[in-house]
């Protein structure tokens, strides 16, 4: 007796619009609550995670000129 395979498919739902939603709200709300690096370590890190970077620095000399040193 010959036996027929049968292949069973599964549906995975990516939820609602709302819990995806609720999902955000609470990383959001941990992200804001957890701690952070001050603002040159930030840049440090993301620096040294990348391969090309660029530094920019605005004149303040001369605000009516829009200018930038790299």
């Amino acid at each position: 007796m010959a036996s027929v395979a049968q292949s069973s498919t599964q549906v995975v739902s990516t939820g609602d619009v709302n819990s995806d939603a609720s999902v955000f709200q609470l990383i959001q709300t941990h992200q804001e609550k957890a701690a952070r690096l001050p603002p040159v370590e930030e840049i440090r890190t993301v620096l040294n995670q990348s391969t090309h970077g660029m530094l920019s620095t605005i004149s303040q000399d001369c605000s009516w000129l829009l200018s930038a040193e790299l």
